[in-house]
């Protein structure tokens, strides 16, 4: 992000952008001030504002499978922008960067199509990272959870052999009310049961549940105590967010042109998330505050991936995983099992193998530029003049902004060779159990 800094003056980059933080803790809903360096922007300043560099971007496409040809590769995707209609365009390298979902539904819809002879291992060892969520609600000393970026500190620990680390995470002003509320029900055992209740009553009937006692209501202008501004809900509410390390035993398969997922075992009885637990509860207790984990919120344990990893993981061979240190996907038809496809690479959180007990974005970062630093992931420098048969990659999502305040997003390098880009349509977190 973009920080203010007086002792640079017209040199920083505040004074360039002519802007800074804020500190608004809305940077996952979008950065009002535009303080954020994302990867848009860096590749609108490194790529799209010079025409002469053979680079295009296309919003709004959608890859649907990749099929080898003698040159290289064909990707068929839908065009939003023309009503969802199906194209295709062909090129001599592919790098697959649409986030941990995205690229193993694309490699597993690619396999049932025939287009790639691809090992079985893509789909297997999916991660939740370990995320595991809660709130302190009614925290002794205030904490401010509308102000500041998304994610201000963190706390590193080592339970019983598991390492976990514990990180502050920001609620936008714009869900304060609603925040409030909601935690004030899941704080009462009376509440979360009836809550449960009435949410169980609306699916076995099909009918919108009545909500209207747990919902934020008009202040009581009588009452100086109800009417607070949206900083003061949650002034006294901390959001923990923790990564752990589980046993990556996640499984997609596609069902019809849908992706699920499978555990060998139920993932939220994996001992990982009772350590996080227990930590969460030292540190409301701490901070002189009552417990809410997420996972108590419904009626069923869940658990809220924000960190997904895996699905098309690095191994030795294609026996061990879906691609090599390199990127490079594994060729299931290849005379020996390190053999792997030319031109074909992942380079997104999907390459991960396991657990990382962090935040993913340096280690998915690193994979990336190793990759795309490969002589085989190199092509001479594009003509200036559009070509009619691109280089096609997929651009992953927004980046995530580490905690410390460092840019980790802008990899333009691993971008900045080819003549069209294709951005695939995000999914939401997914939600496990």
């Amino acid at each position: 992000m973009i920080e203010y800094d007086p002792d640079r003056a017209a040199k920083s980059d505040a004074a360039k952008n002519h802007t800074f933080c804020e500190r608004q803790g809305r940077c996952l809903l979008g950065c009002l001030p535009a303080a954020r360096l994302t990867l848009t922007k860096s590749l609108f300043a490194h790529l799209l504002q010079d025409p002469t560099n053979g680079v295009a971007l296309w919003p709004r496409a959608e890859a649907r499978h990749v099929r080898k040809t003698g040159g290289g590769y064909q990707v068929t995707f839908n065009d939003h922008r023309d009503g969802g209609g199906e194209q295709t365009v062909t090129a001599p390298m592919v790098f697959l960067a649409a986030g941990t979902l995205g690229t193993t539904e694309l490699l597993l819809r690619s396999q049932n199509a025939g287009g790639l002879e691809l090992p079985g291992t893509v789909g297997q060892h999916f991660s939740a990272n370990g995320d595991f969520g809660a709130f302190v609600v009614n925290t002794a000393e205030r904490v401010s959870s509308t102000r500041g970026p998304i994610n201000t500190c963190e706390v590193k620990a080592l339970v019983d052999g598991t390492h976990l680390t514990v990180e502050d995470c920001a609620i936008p002003a714009m869900f304060a009310s609603i925040a409030s509320t909601a935690l004030s029900v899941l704080d009462s055992f009376a509440k979360r049961r009836l809550f449960h209740a009435r949410l169980r009553l609306a699916w076995l009937t099909h009918s919108i549940p009545d909500l209207r006692d747990f919902l934020p209501h008009l202040p009581d202008t009588y009452d100086p105590n109800d009417a607070r501004t949206e900083a003061e809900y949650v002034n006294n509410i901390f959001f923990v967010n923790v990564m752990g390390q589980d046993d990556a035993s996640g499984t997609f398969r596609l069902d019809g042109d849908d992706l699920r997922l499978a555990w060998e075992r139920p993932i939220v009885g994996h001992p990982t998330f009772a350590k996080a637990d227990e930590l969460c509860r030292h540190f409301a207790e701490a901070m002189g505050g009552d417990y809410v984990a997420l996972w108590d919120a419904l009626p069923r344990r869940r658990l809220m991936v924000t960190h997904p990893l895996g699905g098309c993981t690095i191994g030795a061979d294609r026996t061990k995983g879906a691609i090599d240190e390199y990127g490079r996907v594994f060729d299931a038809g290849g005379a020996k099992p390190t053999d792997t496809h030319a031109g074909l690479f992942v380079v997104d959180g999907s390459a991960i193998p396991g657990a990382l007990a962090v935040n993913p974005t340096l280690t998915i970062t690193a994979q990336a530029l190793k990759a795309v630093g490969m002589p085989s992931a190199r092509l001479p420098p594009p003509q200036p003049r559009w070509l009619h048969s691109p280089v096609t990659r997929a651009v992953p999502k927004n980046a995530e902004h580490s905690r410390c305040g460092q840019i980790l997003e802008s990899v333009p390098s691993a971008v900045r060779r080819g003549d069209s880009l294709l951005t695939l349509i995000p999914r939401p977190p997914v939600e496990v159990g």
